[in-house]
């Protein structure tokens, strides 16, 4: 998926949302299996409060969910992995917990 994809998904995500509350942004066969992505008009809300709705970051986040989620790699270090869980408890601090911990969210 290219970015113009993801941009489009999400327009046409926008029109359904007076009557669905929950969209789905995309389906992704993906070596772990398949991903389902959704977006919500909380996270539109969200996004579009901190000017991220329909940003290149957003596309970037959104199309790289096609690389899935592989439970074995759940913590990565990053790369180009796909999708994978980020809290304050893993160590040591990779380049994205600092700029999201001590620099978006703090």
């Amino acid at each position: 998926m290219d970015l113009a994809t993801a941009k489009q998904r999400l327009v046409e995500a926008e029109r359904a949302f007076p009557t669905r509350p929950l969209v789905e942004f995309a389906v992704f066969e993906t070596p772990h299996g398949e991903l389902r992505v959704s977006v919500t008009e909380r996270l539109r809300k969200k996004c579009r409060k901190g000017r991220l709705w329909k940003s290149p970051a957003m596309l970037t986040a959104l199309k790289n969910a096609e690389y899935g989620f592989d439970q074995k790699a759940s913590r990565s270090r990053g790369g180009s992995d796909g999708i994978f869980n980020v809290d304050r408890g893993f160590r040591p601090p990779n380049s994205m917990m600092k700029k999201l911990f001590n620099q978006f969210l703090d």
